[in-house]
């Protein structure tokens, strides 16, 4: 009657019982059998736990790595949005003064038109 795995208190029962019956043992073959069984149950116990040992160990490993994965790209991600708020913060000053500048070029334009005017009607004038 073998299990497919063994918590550690298990593998110190069998341990205690094999104990016992070998230290009650007279050696005869009904009690070979037992001590036999017995011994291959903390065998196999024992193999249970340390492979569900390093599995854990694994997992842990593998947890660690991940969060440190999560750490690098957190980092990664606030530096992305720190250049984008840097982005907008420049695209709002050029859209600012690209606006002001085409005012300005509006009211050039408008100063242009009316030296025109003026220069026509001057030229006109001396006619």
């Amino acid at each position: 009657m073998c299990r497919s795995w063994f918590r550690p208190s298990e593998i110190i029962g069998l341990q205690f019982e094999l104990t016992q019956l070998t230290a009650n043992a007279d050696t005869t073959e009904e009690e070979v059998q037992p001590a036999a069984v017995l011994q291959t149950r903390l065998s196999m116990a024992r193999e249970n736990v340390d492979t569900l040992m390093k599995a854990d160990a694994e997992r842990t490993r593998e947890v660690l790595r991940l969060k440190d994965r999560v750490a690098t790209l957190q980092r990664e991600v606030d530096s992305q949005q720190l250049r984008a708020s840097q982005a907008e913060v420049q695209a709002s000053d050029f859209r600012s003064r690209l606006i002001r500048s085409q005012a300005c070029m509006g009211r050039l334009n408008t100063e242009l038109q009316r030296v025109k005017k003026e220069l026509v009607s001057q030229g006109t004038r001396k006619e």
